[in-house]
């Protein structure tokens, strides 16, 4: 979610002229007093502001996120005091890591306009992404407060219960979000890996086709509908969705997790061990993938290399006996 627009950077030159003044002899005082000197207007391009906002909103909808903070910065310096823009910006700073700064555009946001729903919204957003998941939920909670039916903050709040560990009032914010808009994606992804956290992967599955309905290209409900196939005993299924979300996103290293275990599930071996080796290289989680390669490796014969895979993963907190009654089961069936 790129359309780029150059701005137009405006320079404003103030030229101010100073006349010497030439003395005459003996002069006669004059009883006009003469008149002050107006000084120029001061030029007011806070006009401008909107037009410079509506385009970082495009470019945000884009995902040129580097060019929609250029947009909003532009805004906020000819209207320093649009509360808006400082929390448009403040949301793409959030996804551009620059959270600290987020927090402060919030902040600057509410002082300009205290109980804006949306400036909540996006310290609730920062602070989540700081791993302050209960004062998140504080901010959610302010911004539900200032409106009633800001679906965004029902999602957001949900996705913070989902952090801490509580899906079933995550469920229920999620279903708030929808409820409020039927065609809001996102939500109905989220409440599907609530489902799916929850152990009801058919309710998730319903909840991840929806969203895949409403946003074609939705590369994580693509994953998670993988997952919730997997979940049902459907690798080849599952493979299909992981091949669409890799399409889209070819980075993912927890989807090159999730197909490796799936391949592996279905004895394809090397395509797994290929998986679950990109996997690590990107960073995803080591245990899971160390253990899960070390089962692709024993499936190839390979048991040393499956071995050091075992070591590693126990290393990094898998249970050590379960993964070896997996190997034990893995060699069996060869």
């Amino acid at each position: 979610m790129k359309k780029f627009f150059i701005a137009t950077i405006i320079s404003i030159i103030a030229l101010v002229s100073v006349g010497a003044c030439g003395e005459k002899a003996a002069p006669t005082p004059s009883a006009t007093v003469p008149p002050t000197a107006t000084p120029p207007p001061t030029a007011d391009f806070s006009d401008l502001a909107p037009t410079h906002f509506e385009r970082g909103q495009l470019l945000f909808g884009t995902r040129d996120y580097q060019d929609a903070e250029a947009r909003f910065s532009e805004a906020i310096r000819l209207d320093p005091n649009f509360s808006a823009a400082y929390v448009q910006r403040a949301l793409i700073r959030i996804r551009l890591g620059l959270v600290d700064e987020a927090i402060a555009d919030a902040d600057r946001a509410l002082e300009l306009e205290p109980g804006n729903a949306g400036a909540f919204d996006a310290k609730g957003l920062a602070l989540f992404n700081q791993g302050l998941a209960e004062d998140a939920i504080r901010q959610f909670d302010l911004a539900i407060q200032a409106d009633g039916e800001f679906a965004d903050a029902y999602n957001n709040r949900g996705t913070a219960y989902s952090g801490l560990g509580q899906p079933e009032m995550a469920l229920d914010d999620f279903a708030t979000a929808i409820s409020l808009d039927e065609t809001y994606a996102e939500a109905y992804n989220n409440r599907g890996t609530a489902y799916l956290n929850l152990q009801q992967p058919e309710a998730a599955l319903s909840d991840f086709n929806r969203a895949i309905e409403l946003l074609p290209g939705y590369t994580e409900a693509h994953n998670n509908r993988g997952a919730a196939y997997f979940s049902l005993g459907n690798p080849e299924q599952a493979i299909i969705d992981f091949d669409e979300a890799l399409r889209l996103d070819p980075e993912s290293g927890e989807t090159l997790l999730y197909r490796g275990a799936a391949r592996a599930q279905l004895g394809i071996y090397q395509g797994a061990v290929e998986d679950l080796t990109a996997a690590l290289r990107i960073g995803v989680d080591d245990a899971e993938a160390h253990a899960q390669r070390a089962l692709a490796y024993t499936g190839l014969e390979l048991d040393e290399e499956a071995e050091s895979d075992f070591e590693q993963a126990v290393t990094l907190g898998v249970d050590a006996a379960t993964l070896r009654s997996a190997i034990t089961e893995a060699k069996s069936n060869r």
